[in-house]
């Protein structure tokens, strides 16, 4: 089941290094391009069972990014689906929501609340 939402509560900052080439609609100096809206989302495997958690301008764009081997930290547990996203208007905000969602209390959330979903 997908669960959308919104969120608008704050995290504590938290500084973080990128891997990686940036999410479609950002530019690799950092800077945001013309993007009305930024997105977070989780994906779940349907082979390992694992999560994934990232961020993006365009998700349907980033899942047949997934799906199609183009990230390679997720290229060995295809195919995915995506279980859940939150919308922000900025890419600031969206990256700390994911980096929130990594941490150990982010996954407790995730835990929580895709099993209030699911049951």
């Amino acid at each position: 089941m997908f669960l959308a939402g919104s969120y608008n509560g704050s995290t504590a900052d938290s500084e973080s290094a990128y891997l990686g080439s940036p999410a479609r609609g950002w530019s690799a100096s950092g800077g945001e391009s013309q993007v009305s809206m930024y997105y977070v989302y989780v994906l779940q495997s349907l082979t390992f069972n694992t999560r994934y958690v990232g961020s993006t301008a365009d998700i349907e764009m980033r899942l047949i990014e997934h799906n199609s081997g183009r990230v390679l930290y997720t290229k060995g547990r295809k195919p995915w689906k995506l279980i859940y996203s939150e919308e922000f208007t900025t890419r600031g905000d969206a990256r700390r929501r994911e980096l929130f969602l990594k941490s150990g209390q982010g996954r407790k959330y995730l835990d929580t609340k895709l099993s209030t979903v699911n049951h």
